[in-house]
């Protein structure tokens, strides 16, 4: 039985309480934190059965409970149900710095858990503070201990740590890292420069020293207190050398051979042929696929770097800062509202862009206030895109990671305000080597231009790399898979030219805190450069936003009526809206405040649903001509359906200037016939005219009508 043990401290202006031996006392570490009246129970779970696994089988769980903000879910079954997007993309964040900062040969299955019990604020930062505090009492051989920082700025007030994200600011962006070296960086910023990047990624690599301090006297305490149950540091006695050195004289060469073909398909395939040459000479040496792997792996990355800095050049034959050629095509999908083809080397994203109306926007219910999301990015990566055989079916995390840093990318340009639509970008990644969430970051630009949405200005993406050897490294522009794979870092950047609208890295290998200040300042230049590169040849293809949305698209109106006068555009029980909505095949919201938003398919609906409101909602219509059919006949007169809900009589005085004995003789129900409205009644009975119609008013009326279809 494990000892409590509590420890507290203060932190961006919050008092973060740290607690274990409480709760969940069967795991390898549980923490409860708490931060205000938010409670986040972390636990970590070790198997001690070896995987044989090609990567560090961890997996991470962040999970909201609704009862911890006092809601009941909703859906038939009122249970939490399949992980939100929130909750895999927050899984992601807590994930990331972790990976590498785990001893590269450990083994052993970790599951970490974070439960959200209670929630007053954003939770993101409490749940990466718990899970750091709880794998700092396990036997898990980290490299480092951890810390985070979430960190705001604005002109006014400058940097501030912004644990629970409550204040209204300029950047987001979360800071994991160790005492000496960055591990994750995760931004969204509206246009910001590299220089206050570079200043935020400091200000949170400082801040977070206050964690990294605190869960190190918290593990300390922890152990000293459980001296008795204390688990055995679990330090790996693996003597490779003599294997790795084997392996590296038996293959070095035929390894090296492949980095020299071009063609990552026929590249790939070549090292598959190598790598079961491996596994054939060594899997009776009493050595498991993992051990073999994993050392075949750093021999191939140790080749494919000697390999980098004896040429000086890329593996495709570029230098470090060029990148690969490009290709744009608009108008890629002709039914779309918006489509875009973009091609980068060998990565190739089609983006096809929908606009809806309002009410089709992404209901988000969480733990924080409901809302309604009117922007929507996704991103899918097909297995074909890799010449790879894979499941199809719901999408991965990565997906929706890709997906959400993408849409980040892009919100610096969009307003949602000035344009009244829902919009939902699809990017379908048909080929991949490389780069493919900044290459839906182009073809998104590229589409919402296309389609009309108006953009700010083009934004454009591009991903970084690192290569380094001992003291010297390389900063890589647009990186391939395999520079990606056995590089250092992994830095993905989205701006215009004026600024950086996102950007997410991710750090393979630590080192000082000048090298990697220096490093970043590289990247980010050369980053930049890449980016306005990229944005210039966009901008030959489409500039800025087509005046007019598609003629796909929905058309839209906003109509303003007296606040009283909503209940009869609504009608008992909504029929009159329905109606409306059905007669002219259009979708009406209408808002508290007398504004209607109204979309349609085609001009002529559109029409017709504003003619159907305001004859509802103006008091006289005197003069004014409408189109109607007639739905029923009498020895006085016809009945004519204007508008759903809204019929006329035309008095049999009223069909023809000439004597009328029998009105079949000139109109038919069935007929859709011109009529001009005489009186409105004060119950609302419309008398209507067709031998009062001008013929030239007729037909300018009639010529209108036939340009809305």
């Amino acid at each position: 039985m494990s000892s409590f043990v509590k420890k507290q401290f203060k932190y961006g202006g919050k008092t973060i309480c740290l607690e274990t031996g409480k709760i969940a006392k069967n795991t390898k570490g549980s923490v409860v934190i708490t931060i205000d009246k938010t409670i986040v129970l972390c636990t970590v779970v070790v198997n001690k059965v070896l995987k044989n696994k090609q990567c560090l089988p961890l997996s991470v769980f962040y999970q909201e409970k609704y009862y911890a903000a006092g809601k009941i879910p909703g859906g038939f079954f009122k249970r939490e149900g399949r992980a939100t997007e929130k909750e895999i993309l927050t899984s992601r964040l807590i994930d990331r710095p972790i990976r590498p900062n785990i001893n590269n040969f450990y083994n052993n299955e970790i599951q970490i858990i974070c439960t959200v019990l209670s929630a007053k604020k954003n939770t993101d930062i409490t749940a990466m503070i718990g899970t750091y505090a709880a794998l700092g009492i396990t036997d898990i051989p980290l490299k480092q201990s951890m810390g985070v920082a979430r960190v705001g700025f604005n002109k006014e007030v400058g940097f501030w740590l912004d644990i629970t994200k409550e204040k209204c600011s300029e950047l987001d962006i979360v800071v994991a890292g160790t005492k000496k070296s960055v591990l994750m960086v995760e931004t969204e910023a509206k246009q910001k420069t590299e220089a206050i990047i570079i200043g935020a990624i400091s200000f949170a690599h400082r801040e977070l020293q206050v964690v990294i301090k605190n869960i190190k006297e918290f593990s300390k305490d922890y152990k000293t207190k459980n001296i008795n149950n204390k688990l055995k540091s679990n330090k790996l006695k693996v003597h490779i050398s003599s294997f790795k050195d084997y392996l590296f004289k038996k293959f070095n060469h035929s390894i090296n051979d492949t980095f020299y073909i071009v063609d990552k398909i026929k590249r790939k395939e070549a090292l598959i042929i190598i790598t079961n040459q491996v596994f054939e000479t060594f899997i009776n040496h009493f050595l498991t696929l993992f051990y073999i792997y994993e050392n075949l792996n750093l021999i191939i990355k140790k080749i494919f770097i000697n390999f980098l800095f004896s040429i000086k050049k890329r593996i495709d034959g570029r230098d470090f800062k060029t990148i690969r050629s490009l290709s744009i095509e608009l108008c890629c999908l002709p039914c779309t509202h918006g489509s875009a083809l973009f091609c980068r080397g060998d990565t190739q994203a089609i983006v096809a862009l929908t606009l809806g109306s309002l009410r089709d926007a992404q209901f988000i219910e969480g733990l924080e206030e409901d809302r309604y999301d009117n922007i929507m990015f996704h991103y899918n990566f097909t297995p074909y895109s890799v010449c790879e055989i894979g499941f199809i079916g719901m999408p991965k995390r990565r997906e929706i990671g890709h997906g959400n840093l993408a849409k980040r990318a892009i919100l610096g340009v969009v307003s949602k305000d000035e344009f009244p639509y829902s919009i939902r970008i699809v990017s379908e990644i048909t080929e991949s080597n490389g780069s493919s969430s900044m290459a839906s970051v182009c073809g998104a630009s590229l589409a919402l231009m296309h389609a009309g949405v108006p953009l700010r200005t083009t934004v454009a993406g591009v991903s970084m790399g690192l290569i380094t050897k001992k003291e010297h490294f390389f900063v890589l522009t647009d990186i391939v898979d395999e520079e990606d794979k056995f590089g250092d870092m992994d830095l993905k950047i989205a701006a215009t030219f004026k600024g950086i609208t996102a950007l997410q890295m991710d750090i393979k290998q630590q080192g000082s805190k000048t090298d990697q200040k220096e490093i970043l300042q590289r990247t980010l230049n050369q980053a930049l450069e890449a980016i306005k590169q990229i944005s210039a040849k966009m901008n030959v293809v489409i500039s800025q936003s087509r005046k007019s949305i598609s003629i796909n698209a929905p058309s839209y109106v906003v109509l303003k009526i007296e606040t009283e006068k909503l209940r009869d555009v609504i009608g008992k029980g909504g029929t009159t809206i329905k109606k409306i909505c059905e007669f002219t095949n259009s979708a009406i919201e209408i808002q508290d405040d007398g504004n209607i938003h109204i979309y349609a398919k085609t001009k002529l609906n559109l029409q017709k649903a504003i003619e159907a409101i305001k004859l509802i909602t103006e008091e006289t219509k005197l003069n004014k001509l409408y189109r109607g059919k007639v739905i029923r006949i009498m020895e006085f007169g016809a009945f004519i359906n204007l508008l759903p809900g809204i019929d006329g009589l035309v008095h049999v005085s009223q069909i023809s200037s000439c004597h009328v004995t029998n009105i079949r003789e000139f109109i038919s129900e069935g007929d859709i016939v011109t009529v001009k409205v005489l009186e409105k009644d004060h119950k609302g009975k419309l008398k209507l005219s067709i031998k009062e119609i001008d013929p030239i008013e007729k037909s300018i009326f009639e010529a209108k009508i036939q340009s809305f279809i």
